[in-house]
């Protein structure tokens, strides 16, 4: 096929190949790479006709813009300073992105957000299929609904816990003996651990 290589080496690293990384990878084959790469999936595949498919084309780039939100979302939540209130606060914004995605598409603007697959579409005098279009805000909804249970509500009682000092005593947590209650503030009182705490990180 032209290709400068020859020989394929039997112990590789195939980091290129990462699953994070696939659908990134595909696209950025340009149209001779994709020839080689449909004919490495030889008839007994079905995706080798895919491959020059727009319609097909359109929504595996969509996929893999959501892929690589949600693996950035999954590295997110990883680490010894990550605590269970950083987690809600990522998932509580991985949950209303959709909703938004949603309404953009819905009407055609798909530029804000997924700039690579503008890029994609503008790139080819083919138009995107209403129909496409559909398929995405169909896939952000169940998307959406499905992050939602996944991910369940964080207890209000343990929210507390970002701001310590700022109890009000009027009206204290529920699920709490007097005894707890009784040292939360004199925890909250404590001037001296309140200028600790704003030099230090939540962990």
């Amino acid at each position: 096929m032209g290709s400068s290589h020859i020989e394929l080496l039997f112990h590789t690293n195939f980091r290129w190949l990462s699953r994070g990384k696939i659908l990134n990878r595909l696209f950025d084959m340009n149209l001779n790479r994709r020839y080689e790469l449909q004919c490495f999936l030889n008839d007994i595949f079905e995706l080798r006709n895919c491959l020059h498919d727009w319609k097909w084309l359109c929504k595996l780039e969509y996929l893999e813009h959501i892929y690589s939100d949600l693996k950035c979302l999954n590295l997110s939540l990883k680490g010894k300073e990550i605590s269970l209130l950083h987690v809600q606060d990522k998932v509580n914004v991985a949950i209303a992105k959709p909703n938004l995605w949603q309404k953009r598409v819905g009407i055609g603007e798909v530029s804000s957000r997924f700039s690579l697959f503008m890029s994609f579409i503008t790139s080819s005098t083919t138009k995107i299929y209403a129909d496409t279009l559909k398929c995405i805000t169909q896939h952000l909804e169940s998307l959406q609904v499905g992050l939602k249970n996944y991910f369940l509500d964080l207890n209000n009682n343990i929210k507390w816990i970002r701001h310590p000092f700022n109890i009000n005593t009027t009206y204290m947590l529920e699920d709490m003996s007097h005894e707890e209650e009784d040292q939360l503030l004199e925890f909250a009182s404590d001037g001296f651990l309140k200028n600790k705490h704003k030099g230090n990180t939540l962990t």
